[in-house]
């Protein structure tokens, strides 16, 4: 599906899967429009495949919309690049309520479920977040097509900026493949809370096994309640054993659990 020139879009009780995309977003592309989106009431986007650009399931463009994900299932999509199951390009909002899951999606490149550069992410739902068993894997393919490292694509007519991902890949050791098993979070404010999230089994091949987080001024991981837990389960960096961040971790009075 490409989304463009919508005063809004609602999509509910959906099954987007199997789908393909030479570039970006393998089920849904979000141009640059500036409208609502909203993805709900048990939505799921599955086995779908970006070849060359990003966005396993989700491409949302620069400056393009406000993305709000309630109830949805992000599950075993495939992207090459960045973000196998969402890609967040510069200028957006994304806004992940309750009952929503990342699952078994994967990269080659950075971000196995979400990608976020230059945009505000918040998981704003009391129902809760999981992000589990989704992989960033270094060099060749996350499916049949070429491709492999985080080189962060370009949408037609944008100002290509000296953007982090430069800084991601040399953080990485060159190239920038592997980084980030769950979530890689590029010159962007993510806000945790009010519910529960949870990083489970999530792998990355060069480092960064839950979140690989882009060292700026504009980085941030903000916890909105210090009840609400965040978890860090059984996540794996193949070249750096349980190291679950490649840049300094906030202080924070938010419980956090690391098993």
């Amino acid at each position: 599906m490409y989304a463009y020139s919508f005063n809004s879009l609602l999509v509910t009780n959906s099954r987007l899967t199997g789908n393909t995309a030479m570039r970006r977003g393998g089920a849904l592309y979000l141009a640059q429009n500036n409208f609502p989106v909203t993805l709900a009431a048990s939505t799921v986007l599955a086995h779908n495949t970006a070849h060359t650009g990003g966005g396993g399931a989700i491409y949302v463009d620069v400056a393009a919309n406000t993305l709000s994900l309630n109830a949805t299932a992000v599950t075993a999509n495939r992207g090459n690049g960045a973000g196998g199951g969402l890609y967040i390009d510069a200028g957006n909002s994304v806004l992940v309520g309750s009952a929503v899951t990342f699952t078994g999606n994967v990269v080659a490149g950075a971000g196995g479920a979400v990608a976020v550069f230059e945009s505000e992410l918040s998981f704003v739902g009391p129902g809760g977040v999981t992000i589990r068993n989704n992989s960033a894997v270094a060099g060749g393919s996350s499916s049949s097509s070429t491709g492999g490292s985080h080189s962060r694509p370009r949408p037609p007519g944008a100002s290509a900026s000296a953007s982090a991902s430069a800084s991601a890949s040399a953080a990485a050791g060159g190239g920038g493949s592997g980084i980030g098993g769950g979530m890689l979070v590029d010159t962007s404010v993510v806000t945790f809370g009010p519910g529960a999230v949870a990083f489970a089994a999530n792998t990355a091949d060069s480092a960064g096994s839950a979140l690989y987080i882009v060292s700026s001024a504009t980085a941030a991981l903000v916890f909105a309640n210090s009840t609400a837990p965040v978890s860090f389960v059984n996540n794996r960096c193949k070249s750096q054993g349980k190291r679950l961040f490649d840049a300094p971790f906030p202080r924070s009075n938010i419980p956090l659990t690391f098993t």
